[in-house]
């Protein structure tokens, strides 16, 4: 899901959908309660996000705990971790970045030090590190604002969000769910202004927007951007959640 290398002078950002708001990264927590049963894996067939259910509902479906997840920003000494997530082929087959301390700096490192509008958070479940939510601002990406502007509206307080579960397993996409559903709420109180958050995703990547939707984003266009692989071509669907 996240967006292809950018050219050295492009103002898009190099590895990702960035984030954004000028904002220092604060811890998050929340607890997501979602289930893995077939009845909540909504095949999109242009169904609204109310068909899809709240985490309550999802919760008493499955019988499960709900998850707790909290998140911090992404530091140096979590490039190891980073590192192997990246080389995994779940994530690899599209996130398609390299993994050598030197890219990982030159990719990560800005956002650390404040130097780039964005925020790169590791979520952890019950305190283990899971995976990565990046978020940012369109406005602070004017390019790929007006990518993604050519197949839906961006408004002014667009957020983007790009996302991977470290895990190989998430049986139902349900880890993948749970974290997406938690930054979106959190965004709400978290960023000043959101009004939407915006999600592109490869057509191919069915795992992703399948947690999408599970996550109660609704799809809202479909069309071509520039792939991530150059193997599994240009098609994507694009996904939207309103502030509430």
């Amino acid at each position: 899901m996240c967006a292809p290398d950018a050219p050295e002078d492009s103002d898009a950002p190099r590895h990702d959908h960035r984030d954004g708001g000028q904002h220092p990264t604060l811890p998050g927590a929340f607890t997501a309660s979602l289930g893995a049963g077939p009845e909540l894996r909504t095949p999109h067939q242009g169904s609204p996000a109310d068909r899809l259910p709240s985490r309550e509902t999802a919760r008493r479906r499955s019988g499960r705990p709900p998850m707790h997840l909290t998140w911090t920003a992404l530091t140096a000494e979590d490039f190891p971790l980073l590192g192997e997530w990246l080389r995994r082929p779940h994530v690899h087959e599209w996130w398609n970045h390299e993994t050598d301390d030197y890219y990982l700096e030159r990719d990560f490192g800005p956002v650390m030090r404040g130097e780039e509008p964005s925020e790169d958070l590791l979520v952890r479940r019950y305190g283990t590190p899971v995976g990565l939510v990046q978020r940012s601002r369109f406005g602070d990406y004017p390019e790929y604002r007006d990518e993604i502007a050519a197949l839906t509206e961006v408004p002014k307080g667009a957020v983007a969000l790009d996302y991977l579960v470290g895990e190989e397993e998430d049986p139902g996409h349900v880890l993948g769910a749970a974290m997406v559903r938690a930054v979106v709420e959190a965004t709400w109180t978290d960023v000043e202004g959101a009004e939407c958050v915006i999600v592109p995703v490869a057509v191919a990547n069915r795992a992703s927007w399948e947690a999408l939707e599970l996550a109660g984003l609704r799809r809202v266009a479909e069309g071509t951007l520039r792939p991530d692989n150059s193997a599994f071509g240009e098609p994507h669907y694009v996904y939207r959640a309103d502030r509430p």
